[in-house]
């Protein structure tokens, strides 16, 4: 029950409902989901797992202004007395056939710094020697905001390969 507790926790984090400056409904939708496997379809991020990445060592940053800045230090700036159940930028996900999910995965919330149109940069630092670029595209019209995944590292996704994808899956070695 915890684990669906979490899970449904996660989804709200990530996708949420408040009020803008004029005090109309804002929708805000800035979060993606990934499974981390090896090349042989083990879970890297099953604290179980001989070969599982160590959770206190991942970091997420985004591009402000031309500068790295860590999402709990963003998160904070921007919103100074807020409570977030998830300050790091991230939250891991235990497997449940509630949320449909066979793998731990892991939720990094997007950088959503921007204009409409613009490009933006996430980077999650799985430890000091290994770091993934995630691009995503921010979309602002009327009460919604939105970022979506473009490209991760050097691959470039399409319209077609996003649809109907809610997580992805992150090959490590």
């Amino acid at each position: 029950m915890k684990k669906y507790i979490f899970t449904v926790l996660i989804f709200y984090i990530f996708t949420a409902c408040s009020k803008n400056e004029n005090g109309e409904a804002f929708n805000f939708v800035a979060g993606q989901s990934f499974y981390l496997l090896d090349k042989d379809g083990n879970d890297r991020l099953n604290p179980q797992s001989e070969m599982a990445i160590n959770a206190k060592k991942i970091r997420i940053y985004y591009l402000v202004d031309g500068e790295r800045m860590e999402a709990i230090e963003y998160l904070h700036m921007m919103a100074p007395n807020a409570i977030l159940d998830n300050p790091y930028g991230f939250g891991i996900g235990a497997p449940s056939p509630i949320s449909n999910r066979s793998y731990y995965s892991i939720d990094v919330g997007l950088n959503c710094k921007g204009n409409d149109g613009d490009i933006l940069y996430t980077y999650i630092e799985w430890d000091e020697n290994d770091t993934d670029t995630i691009r995503s595209e921010i979309y602002r019209k009327n009460s919604v905001l939105k970022s979506t995944i473009v490209a991760f590292n050097d691959s470039v996704w399409t319209p077609n390969q996003l649809e109907n994808r809610t997580i992805f899956t992150i090959i490590k070695p």
